[in-house]
């Protein structure tokens, strides 16, 4: 049976409560959850959570480190290793992390250094899982992706910065939408570049479409 001491600065969740309920499901599954974050070995935390520079300190002398599990994308980038869970939050999603924790498999998130490489979609994926707040940029950056490799320096420029940047690509790659290859910039130098004036006003309209619609 898998057994597993949870810790949350974020008790009072609906996305924590909401986890705490999909482990339910699983049939082999025991878990307690502790008072104390010394005493915990999985930390689940909403990203809402307003307290990320104690949690961090908390993580940093920490020994051993505990697994974290953010529910929701964080709008900061976190100094420590951790998976995120999107929102809503869904049984499959919580089981399956569980299980990968409790195998001691190593975690998804910032394994790859997206700086050093070049990247471009297969397919569109399902951009509501982003959010929607962050529609406009999702889109974006999907549309121009699927057209052809580009690097991380140049997609920060399209309004999706870290660490949503880093999960979108994360995700994308561990569901294999995502084809990566190391940077070169001399095989960059070899492609004709897109008109930047077109571009702007490719932009532009997709922009426009979107408020048309209601998603702005």
């Amino acid at each position: 049976m898998q057994c597993c001491i949870i810790w949350t600065c974020t008790p009072h969740s609906v996305h924590f409560r909401a986890f705490i309920a999909a482990l339910r499901f699983g049939k082999e599954i025991s878990y307690s959850v502790a008072e104390r974050h010394c005493d915990g070995h999985l930390w689940v935390v909403d990203a809402r959570c307003k307290h990320w520079e104690h949690l961090q300190r908390l993580y940093a002398k920490a020994n051993p480190k505990p697994r974290v599990v953010i529910l929701g994308v964080p709008d900061i980038a976190l100094d420590m290793e951790h998976s995120v869970l999107t929102t809503p939050i869904k049984a499959h999603s919580v089981l399956k992390t569980f299980e990968d924790i409790s195998s001691g498999k190593s975690q998804q998130l910032s394994r790859l250094s997206w700086q050093e490489k070049e990247f471009r979609l297969k397919a569109w994926p399902n951009i509501a899982k982003y959010g929607t707040e962050n529609r406009v940029g999702i889109t974006i950056t999907c549309s121009k992706l699927l057209r052809r490799y580009h690097n991380y320096q140049t997609v920060q420029k399209w309004g999706l910065t870290p660490p949503l940047l880093d999960y979108f690509l994360d995700d994308t790659y561990n569901t294999s939408l995502l084809e990566v290859k190391a940077c070169s910039s001399d095989e960059y130098e070899d492609k004709p570049r897109y008109n930047e004036h077109t571009e702007d006003e490719n932009v532009g309209l997709l922009q426009r479409f979107l408020r048309r619609f209601g998603h702005l």
